[in-house]
């Protein structure tokens, strides 16, 4: 307990990591004052929120400069982690064919043409294998 009168101050602030400030959350910093009537505080961080498909990011609010007469220093880790997970899938986006059934008479030079389509406002970009398989057709009626 803190002896009326007597007050320890602590900084604290956001660190952005994978998550950035003032596009993920809202860079957030200030002083603490603890005193015999205060002894706990919330440090509150706005979170943004957008409609981009992303992967869950992460930041941290960092404590420093602890002002006191009273020998109180910061116990254990200086920092906190936060953790901000998306809301924007919406289980229709992703990746889709926009034809499944693809129909053409063999020749020189035709080819079956399959549509992909990527559905939904993704983060980033990225990389999609694909590979065909045999069906009824053989190696002599495709090239794979």
């Amino acid at each position: 307990n803190i002896a009326n009168g007597e007050q320890v101050s602590v900084d604290y602030t956001t660190v952005q990591g994978t998550a950035l400030d003032g596009n993920d959350f809202t860079p957030t910093s200030g002083t603490l004052t603890f005193d015999s009537a205060n002894t706990t505080f919330n440090i509150n961080v706005p979170i943004t929120n957008d409609n981009t498909i992303e992967p869950s990011e992460a930041f941290t609010v960092v404590l420093s400069n602890v002002q006191s007469n009273l020998g109180v220093g910061i116990v254990g880790t200086d920092t906190a982690n936060g953790n901000i997970n998306d809301d924007d899938l919406t289980g229709t986006d992703g990746i889709s064919f926009v034809n499944t059934n693809v129909t053409v008479t063999e020749g020189v030079g035709v080819q079956a043409v399959f549509e992909v389509r990527l559905s939904g406002d993704f983060q980033d970009g990225f990389d999609v294998a694909f590979e065909t398989a045999f069906g009824t057709a053989t190696a002599t009626d495709i090239t794979p």
